[in-house]
């Protein structure tokens, strides 16, 4: 039972991350395209633009250059600082998103050394004591209950005699009996009406 809970526990955690992950991937990909258009336009721009005489513009930028009493900048240095600029995703993002995923992948593996804190622990149950005992509940032979849910005082139980028992606390009596399972009940879910007992067998050939 607590494998069950543990299993369905991890599944949720997983759809979790995995939501947050393709959300944090379409947020990258429309950042991506925004980018991508903003060069496409600024390419463009540029084309339309007229090119200006060589030789005027090199003349007009002398003459500021003395009124201004500045010297003249190096037009090879300025090509090679234009040409090292590159356009894409801004770094601090970029760290980001690489941090997030180290992060996950960390507690992923963690997670599969060490039993969840929400998990019972072992003096917790050696602490408990038995309430009430029913050994008719399903057959004896073969013996065996798999899982069991709990609404109130109905319980849904599940054994290796492949039936599904919905038995009541309270009147100590079964007040339903489920059969149709090939291989013994692996899990079983009680509804909060206490009208809907779903119940899954494990299918793999053995």
């Amino acid at each position: 039972m607590l494998y069950t809970f543990r299993v369905r526990r991890e599944l949720q955690r997983a759809r979790q991350e995995l939501s947050h992950s393709l959300y944090r991937n379409d947020a990258a990909l429309r950042t991506i395209a925004r980018l991508n258009q903003q060069l496409t336009a600024a390419r463009s721009a540029l084309a339309g633009m007229e090119r200006p005489d060589p030789v005027t513009a090199m003349e007009i930028n002398a003459a500021r250059s003395a009124l201004a009493g500045m010297e003249r900048p190096d037009p090879v240095t300025a090509m090679e600082i234009n040409a090292g600029e590159e356009l894409g995703l801004d770094k601090d993002f970029l760290d980001q998103l690489d941090a997030k995923s180290e992060a996950l992948t960390t507690a992923r593996r963690q997670r599969g050394k060490e039993p969840p804190q929400t998990d019972a622990k072992v003096e917790e149950l050696q602490r408990m004591e038995l309430k009430r005992e029913n050994k008719n509940l399903h057959d004896s032979n073969p013996p065996g209950i798999l899982s069991l849910d709990l609404q109130g005082t109905m319980t849904a139980t599940g054994g290796v005699d492949k039936k599904v028992i919905l038995y009541n606390l309270e009147s100590d009596e079964i007040e339903a009996t489920f059969v149709g399972h090939r291989k013994k009940i692996s899990s079983v879910l009680l509804l909060p009406n206490l009208e809907t007992v779903l119940s899954d067998s494990n299918m793999e050939k053995r």
